[in-house]
């Protein structure tokens, strides 16, 4: 009963033959679409995760990823650093693990009445047993879709918890961050920080982090919200969020890892002792001298990126919050927020070793005082923030606000901490049909448009997809998805910007807002957008459409992907586990 989405089956969707020699790029847009709608809808068939000692034993095995009914939340494009005719250059790395690891975790993940990450995708699709009992890690040839392999990546096996069974929101016992740098991280809910090859799987790291931070565990540590967090600080380090048994404020600490040992990072000058190597959140929240305003108590880590990775410098964000009194989820704003500079060092230790130090740069609130007041002070839902770098001095910041009814963007300038430009979307602006904005997603590349813009040479383009629901039926509400531009480059503090810097890209109909989209991806390459949707027999059908880059800079006019398929018909796509 396994199936697997093949190089023949992307066939069926009716390319002509002038346009098969670039199915591999279309399969880079087409596999995301295919495993994000497994994860929605799920399958009861799969395989175990195949363990040590059956490599080169079981392998024929290998026809599934072993996601089970879950299916795929995670799923990242990785390179081997190898290439043809010897290797692939890359593979897809899936898990059904978190989609957004690094996201915070709302309390109300473990109590079975939320995903515990302020969205509806962000973990698999509901589960019959609500236990991440495979708990499986794969790669898979970006080609022809094989399984070229699998591991299990918890230590642990379920106590038939994470959200209970029944058929409630499934809870994942790890999480998976896939890096620039070959190495594949999990991190699972026992503190095992794990590190694969991505060629061929292969351990490359094996690190318990808990005891690495505490041996005897003396201050009760453990995972916010019971869901293992990872944070991409670049080839250097990565981190993990933790909190304290007993602490009544809920206040987290980040924990910054070695990429290569998987140990703590200790501050310079007390590497020796073990208690610094916890960030705390509410620290560096007063090194920034941010305060905790009327409502918000509670102490967040945020989030990690790399800052500059030449010199091992990092940024870290902290926030405060508050729970939501009728949800339980987290709720900050903008201007409670504050970007805090780390800079990593090798020292010498007193055991003759080399070991990575971390000093604190800088700790400055994030200022948005010249954005629209509205954008600095609206409530936000912490956990469906979303951070990526336009560039390397720029990051943007998308997040739905707590209402569920509105879409805060900022950009923002990481050397000042300062926002260069911040919009707040009503959500008649970007569905008419939609009741409540469900999640967001930010593809990890960014898209390079135009020549001689306002903004320079180019813009810097993200794909974003927002996905809303129509309750016009409240007994089958709808779930769709939309596509948007959003221009990291845009400036308002600067005259020359005459544009909106987040808008949509719509469908080829009239009535493109009756049209029912399940996913969407845009393939700035082949100059393509890839619709998916399920037909009335349940089947998934992906239809490929022309759009031209230029169209996409069009801001006066309604900017649609043309009516021509590329190659042909819509065809219908084998779902892959």
């Amino acid at each position: 009963s396994d199936r697997v989405l093949t190089f023949d089956h992307i066939r069926t969707m009716g390319l002509s033959s002038s346009s098969t020699r670039r199915l591999p790029r279309i399969y880079h847009v087409l596999a995301p679409l295919v495993l994000s709608f497994v994860a929605q809808h799920g399958h009861d068939c799969g395989v175990a995760a195949m363990h040590a000692d059956e490599a080169g034993v079981n392998d024929f095995l290998l026809k599934s990823a072993g996601h089970g009914d879950v299916g795929v939340a995670y799923a990242r494009l990785v390179s081997t650093g190898r290439g043809p005719p010897d290797a692939v250059e890359s593979v897809w790395v899936t898990s059904q693990s978190a989609a957004h690891p690094s996201a915070v975790v709302d309390d109300i993940a473990m109590d079975g009445g939320g995903d515990g990450a302020g969205d509806d995708d962000a973990y698999g699709g509901p589960s019959s047993g609500g236990s991440d009992d495979r708990c499986a890690i794969a790669a898979r040839n970006i080609t022809t879709g094989d399984v070229i392999w699998r591991k299990h990546a918890c230590t642990r096996t379920s106590d038939g918890g994470g959200g209970g069974g029944g058929g409630k929101t499934f809870v994942p016992r790890h999480a998976t961050l896939a890096t620039a740098h070959l190495t594949i991280y999990s991190l699972d809910d026992a503190g095992i920080l794990r590190g694969w090859n991505s060629p061929d799987g292969s351990s490359v790291l094996d690190a318990d982090v808990l005891a690495g931070v505490d041996p005897g565990n003396d201050s009760g540590l453990s995972f916010p919200g019971g869901v293992p967090r990872l944070l991409d600080g670049g080839r250097t380090a990565i981190g993990t969020v933790l909190g304290k048994e007993g602490d009544k404020r809920g206040d987290e600490s980040l924990v910054l890892l070695d990429t290569g040992t998987g140990q703590p990072i200790k501050e310079e000058g007390y590497h020796h002792q073990r208690s610094t190597s916890l960030l705390s959140a509410r620290m560096l929240l007063g090194k920034a001298r941010v305060g905790a305003k009327r409502g918000l108590g509670r102490a967040r880590i945020l989030d990690m990126h790399p800052l500059d990775e030449a010199n091992n410098r990092i940024a870290i964000w902290a926030g405060w919050s508050a729970a939501d009194g009728e949800t339980g989820r987290a709720v900050g704003s903008f201007s409670s927020m504050a970007l805090v500079e780390v800079a990593l060092t090798p020292k010498p230790t007193s055991e003759g070793r080399i070991a990575m130090v971390y000093q604190i740069v800088r700790a400055a609130p994030l200022n948005v005082a010249e954005s629209p007041q509205s954008v600095a002070s609206a409530p936000l839902l912490l956990s469906s923030l979303r951070m990526f770098r336009p560039s390397d001095d720029t990051v943007s910041m998308l997040a739905i606000s707590a209402t569920d009814s509105q879409l805060l963007v900022a950009t923002i300038d990481a050397s000042t901490s300062r926002a260069k430009y911040g919009q707040l979307v009503e959500i008649d602006a970007l569905h008419p049909y939609w009741r409540s904005i469900a999640s967001i997603h930010v593809d990890d590349t960014r898209t390079v448009l135009g020549e001689d813009t306002s903004a320079g040479k180019g813009s810097s383009y993200h794909v974003v997809r927002v996905v809303g629901t129509d309750d016009r039926f409240p007994t089958l509400p709808r779930r769709m998805e939309s596509l948007f531009l959003l221009d990291g480059n845009a400036n308002q503090l600067s005259s020359t910007v005459d544009r909106n810097a987040f808008h949509r890209v719509y469908g080829t109909m009239k009535g493109d807002e009756e049209v029912h989209q399940d996913a969407l991806a845009y393939c700035a390459d082949l100059g393509a957008v890839v619709a998916t949707s399920r037909d009335d027999e349940g089947n998934t059908v992906a239809s490929t459409f022309r759009i031209l880059s230029d169209d996409l800079l069009q801001n006066s006019r309604r900017v649609t992907w043309g009516a021509q398929t590329v190659g042909g018909e819509s065809g219908a796509i084998i779902p892959s586990l």
